[in-house]
């Protein structure tokens, strides 16, 4: 199979199980409804500043799911919203479980006002294990996504084996505050024992009438070496309306 072309208003089916190689794409699409693209073999496409697969404009309910789309002077996976069609932009596609590398372009390119929300692209091959080229994953080496798309997590090794990782963990505040006091008593008595010294007991009365104070001050009991301590932390096959050429 070489190309489809799917521009008027369909709803539902599927393409699955064929192969596209050396093709300009394997397929563009307007105003599709319920299309389920998978396990399709998309190799070596050759249109240059297209994709394999373009997503055009007012599509809705596009799964691409176990692909292999590999090789291409274009980009992978692009969406645009083109201003001389005036059908809005396309909504809740999702594209999961693809080996989608190497292109010359772009893995993902999701253009501005070409998607209404982002775009699940989660649990995909991006070419490494480190996932996509983006701003969102610093260390990462694989093919590059463009636009509003949700990449993380993604397969740490090529579909179908390779495991879908957790999320990149985000930085979380954290503190820890370790305070520590110790008490040391003075005075000539036993630790801890109440002050007796007459002298002593004479000096804080005469400070308390000073004051204004009711009665003697007394010490309270204290006990050597006390340590107060603290601790905190903050983490689709037959489809209506589909042009397929040979």
């Amino acid at each position: 199979m070489r190309y489809i072309a799917e521009r008027w208003a369909n709803s539902g089916g599927e393409v699955g199980n064929n192969t596209f190689d050396m093709n300009g794409l394997a397929f563009d699409i307007f105003n599709t409804h319920g299309l389920n693209f998978h396990d399709n073999s998309v190799t070596n496409c050759t249109l240059a500043g297209s994709a394999a697969l373009r997503i055009f404009d007012g599509n809705s309910d596009i799964v691409i799911v176990g692909n292999d789309l590999i090789g291409g002077v274009g980009h992978g996976i692009r969406l645009s919203d083109l201003a001389e069609v005036d059908l809005g932009p396309s909504s809740t596609v999702r594209i999961n479980l693809n080996n989608i590398a190497p292109f010359d372009l772009d893995g993902l390119r999701v253009d501005v006002m070409s998607h209404v929300g982002t775009v699940d692209a989660t649990c995909n091959w991006w070419g490494a294990s480190s996932g996509p080229t983006n701003p969102g994953n610093p260390g990462g080496t694989g093919e590059s996504v463009v636009g509003d798309a949700d990449f993380d997590p993604w397969l740490i090794g090529a579909a179908p084996q390779g495991p879908c990782g957790p999320p990149t963990p985000t930085a979380t505040a954290s503190a820890t505050a370790t305070a520590s006091a110790t008490v040391t008593p003075t005075g000539t008595g036993a630790p801890g024992a109440m002050c007796t010294d007459p002298a002593d007991q004479g000096r804080d009365r005469r400070h308390a009438a000073g004051h204004g104070l009711a009665g003697p001050a007394r010490p309270a009991p204290r006990t050597p070496g006390l340590i107060a301590a603290g601790r905190g932390s903050a983490r689709r096959s037959a489809l209506a309306g589909v042009r397929v050429r040979g």
